[in-house]
């Protein structure tokens, strides 16, 4: 998620929120996102509580972890055909 909102949320900071059907049509358009041992998740535990700045959107993995950012990429597919029900019927659930 620390790579979502730092290289997903445009021309804007993305930890001042957003939707979460954005990511998912970046991530559908972009080449995908790496794991979280890649590129970890940066917030501070009281995260609720304490607002703080997007870093950069990172072009390498951390220090400690041996693959590339290019090498660690994953992309769930058809993740863009996602969609907001707001007031759900019984019949739009779709049991998996």
């Amino acid at each position: 998620r620390g790579f979502t909102t730092s290289c997903f949320a445009g021309d804007r900071d993305g930890c001042q929120g957003g939707w979460e059907y954005w990511v998912f049509d970046q991530m559908e358009a972009s080449p995908g996102v790496p794991t979280d041992s890649c590129s970890p998740y940066f917030a501070v535990s009281d995260h609720e509580n304490t607002s703080e700045v997007a870093p950069e959107c990172p072009t390498t993995c951390a220090t400690a972890y041996t693959r590339d950012l290019d090498d660690d990429l994953f992309k769930t597919s058809g993740v863009s055909k996602y969609q907001i029900i707001f007031s759900p019927e019984p019949s739009d659930y779709e049991l998996v």
